[in-house]
């Protein structure tokens, strides 16, 4: 599994792995780690993208269904946890997060559709599992765990923010599918720092539970 961003022309269709970006954390494999607990959500396509693989293809076509049905994965995720969580209050920023995944998902499928290219439907590996996770009664602090955040990360760990820019690093985009990219870095990392707050509080709450049961 690859966790580099696709840069330039579109790599060989024939083992085309791109990597989209929603917060997820795979303790199976700790490669897929990025910094703050955001990891790559890797999709790789087979046969729909090589039988349509042209020279006039635009190079980001790939780029964009990663991130359209890596959003949809991440709609799933955190409704999932919405439904499953008794915290009123983490549950308005799950719906959030999930709401804003969602609209992601429609916005590149849309963008694919008008560049000729409808979106390529695809599964990623473990999403079942993860979605399973934070559907689960497990405690929220063990799902925020999973997703990497309130986890102490690796010294080595790669820049998020470096990584989300790298999406624009292809000089052929065009206009409007750079604004729709630019929109979509911005709400990621504030959905970044929405769970990050939404997880602090859902702490200091714990921690004055405990200190008044005693």
């Amino acid at each position: 599994v690859s966790s580099r961003l696709p840069q330039g022309p579109e790599p060989n269709a024939n083992d085309l792995s791109l990597a989209c970006f929603f917060p997820i954390h795979s303790s199976k494999n700790d490669s897929l780690l990025y910094s703050d607990g955001w990891v790559a959500f890797t999709y790789t396509f087979g046969d729909a993208v090589r039988s349509e693989h042209m020279s006039n293809k635009p190079s980001y076509i790939g780029t964009l269904t990663a991130i359209a049905n890596a959003e949809r994965g991440g709609y799933e995720l955190f409704k999932a946890w919405a439904s499953s969580t008794r915290d009123a209050r983490l549950r308005t920023a799950l719906n959030t997060v999930a709401v804003r995944e969602a609209e992601h998902s429609w916005a590149f499928e849309k963008r694919l559709g008008e560049l000729g290219y409808p979106l390529e439907p695809a599964k990623s590996k473990g999403a079942n599992e993860i979605v399973k996770l934070a559907g689960s009664r497990s405690a929220d602090t063990k799902k925020f765990h999973a997703l990497g955040i309130g986890v102490k990360q690796s010294s080595n760990s790669d820049n998020q923010g470096d990584r989300l820019l790298g999406l624009l690093s292809d000089t052929t985009i065009d206009s409007k599918t750079g604004e729709l990219l630019g929109r979509f870095i911005c709400e990621e990392r504030d959905s970044g720092r929405l769970l990050t707050d939404a997880y602090k509080s859902m702490q200091r709450r714990l921690r004055y539970k405990k200190k008044q049961e005693k």
